[in-house]
């Protein structure tokens, strides 16, 4: 009986947290990445904070993209070269990167997932930390125009990329 009521607890708790994928924006635009990678992500056209950013996508039933392979991290970058025009951190876009919990040593995790961070494509010189106060990644246009990480303020304002999220029910 207990494992019923827990069950649909649980349940209960993932629908609620999951949700229904709603629009993030009038003007959001959608793009799936290759096949092989299950995802689709949601391009925002607002800008927030790191965590206004992160917690934007997982009202809409999403999470801040996470990159974790060189193939993965390729058709994104496929898909910001049509978005992505000037270089700058200030037209980036956030990923789930940070290290938040870790900003001494500068051990990224995922945030939206919790993994430690094993794959990276930082841009020339970074991560930098400048002032100590750069411990979240976003994605933007090098000045070689090239995409390429670049660790920042949390608290800056940018543009942010939603991702599906993975299933609540994959673990039941």
């Amino acid at each position: 009986m207990k494992t019923i009521i827990l069950s649909v607890l649980l349940l209960f708790l993932c629908n609620s947290v999951c949700g229904v994928l709603i629009k993030l924006s009038q003007s959001d635009t959608r793009y799936s990445a290759d096949g092989q990678y299950n995802k689709t992500y949601y391009l925002s056209p607002d800008k927030a904070n790191f965590f206004l950013a992160h917690l934007s996508c997982l009202s809409a039933g999403l999470e801040l993209a996470s990159v974790t392979t060189v193939e993965e991290s390729a058709s994104l970058n496929k898909l910001l070269s049509s978005v992505l025009v000037t270089p700058g951190w200030e037209n980036g876009y956030w990923l789930s990167g940070s290290a938040i919990a870790y900003n001494e040593t500068l051990e990224y995790h995922w945030f939206s997932t919790g993994e430690k961070i094993i794959y990276f494509n930082w841009g020339p010189g970074e991560p930098n930390n400048v002032d100590g106060n750069e411990s979240c990644i976003e994605i933007l246009l090098t000045s070689g125009y090239v995409p390429g990480w670049n660790d920042l303020s949390c608290m800056a304002n940018l543009r942010y990329i939603c991702q599906t999220r993975h299933s609540c029910y994959a673990d039941l």
